[in-house]
Parts: C-alpha cells; sequence; structure tokens
C-alpha cells in the first residue's frame, strides 16, 4: 500500500508532510510538527486528549492543506464543578489572592484538585510539580483572577506543560464571571472555546463564546 504522507521519525519528535488530506496517526512521544499547504502545525496525544494547534502561518507549495482540531474522548466538565471553581474563586478574592485548580480524570469521572499553593494578588503557584503529583497528572490547569478579566499573562506562557487544557477565570464577584480557555502542546498553545471543555452554568461566560 502507498503511503499517505512522508515521514521522518527522531522517536520524541517527528516532522511529517501532509501529501493527502488524511494524516497519519501520532507516533511521537512528545510532539510532532506537520508542514502543510496552509502553515506549519503542531500536534501530540495524551490519553483522552489529541489536538492539533497553529504553529506558522505561511504557504508550502506542493503540500494539501490540513485543519487544526481538538479531540476529547471525555465527557465535558460538569457545570456543578466550573461552579465549584468559581465558588472557592470568589473566596481567594475576599482572602485578597488567586487560586490554582487542576481537573485529572479518574475512575471514569472528572475531579477537581486544589493543591498545594503559593498564592498572591496577582500570582499563584503549586508548591510540588514533581512526578506523582496531581500537576503531573492534571488534564486541566486553571486559575482565578479577582477583579480583572479572564487573560492569560507573559507568567501563564512561561508554565506551560506537556499537552493539557489551561483556563483562566475572571471578573469571579460580577454577577456573571469569565472563563478563556486554551490547549497546549509543548509550549505552543491556542485558544479555544471553554465550552469545547466545560459545561458552562449560566453565571460563566465563554470569552470566545458565539455572542463575544
Amino acid at each position: 500500500m502507498q503511503e499517505s504522507v512522508m515521514e521522518k521519525s527522531f522517536g520524541l519528535v517527528d516532522h511529517v508532510l501532509a501529501v493527502t488530506d488524511a494524516l497519519p496517526q501520532i507516533r511521537a512521544a512528545v510532539i510532532e510538527y506537520v508542514y502543510a499547504e496552509n502553515g506549519v502545525f503542531v500536534r501530540a496525544k495524551r490519553p483522552g486528549v489529541e489536538a492539533m494547534i497553529p504553529y506558522v502561518e505561511c504557504r508550502l507549495n506542493y503540500l494539501d492543506p490540513v485543519q487544526p482540531y481538538v479531540t476529547l474522548e471525555y465527557p465535558k466538565v460538569p457545570a456543578a464543578l466550573v461552579e465549584e471553581m468559581l465558588a472557592l474563586s470568589r473566596e481567594a478574592a475576599a482572602s485578597g489572592v488567586e487560586i490554582l485548580f487542576y481537573l485529572l480524570w479518574e475512575d471514569w469521572q472528572w475531579r477537581l484538585v486544589v493543591p498545594k499553593q503559593r498564592q498572591s494578588a496577582w500570582a499563584v503557584e503549586p508548591v510540588e510539580t514533581g512526578a506523582g503529583s496531581s500537576f503531573s497528572f492534571a488534564l486541566v490547569e486553571a486559575h482565578s483572577h479577582r477583579h480583572e478579566s479572564a487573560r492569560f499573562s507573559p507568567t501563564d506562557d512561561k508554565g506551560e506543560f506537556n499537552l493539557r487544557f489551561y483556563a483562566v477565570m475572571g471578573r469571579v464577584n460580577d454577577d456573571v464571571a469569565e472563563i478563556r480557555l486554551r490547549i497546549g502542546v509543548n509550549g505552543h498553545t491556542c485558544e479555544i472555546p471553554a465550552a469545547t471543555l466545560f459545561e458552562l452554568p449560566a453565571i460563566v461566560n465563554d470569552c470566545l463564546g458565539e455572542n463575544d
């Protein structure tokens, strides 16, 4: 059978040329760079999620175009957990600090974890990040802003790890708070609608929703 793509594998990293509209399954342990007519993309997978996001916008001749995607094999995070995150964010804001959350998929359900953390008015970071910690297993990392809008800061950019979702919840004391979501692929990120991952209650607005 004729190969649909030309590949060169380096074990942890693969480089793939898109020469048909169908890409092969991901084989790289860490990340793949996909070269297509409409640019260079990065993709990766881990249990429950696979993603390909734009890396460099350009035009490459003699290749086929591809479309970025995020595939989630698990159900969305229930609205009740989003409401719990908001309630805890409001408690933290009342104390003048931000708060950090992890979401893990365990025993066929989402579990919300509030790790040991260093908190301040403008930043929050985990105490433990080693192997076996909730940080290492988290599929979603989220944190709050007290009064500010939901946005990712340069500090957030430096903390990207592996393939996972990153969320920030802002304006937590407003009647309707807001949430912003992006997916990170080993240091490369792309914002996506929060509804991709979360069931959102009426009191939390999706920053990339249809009406924004």
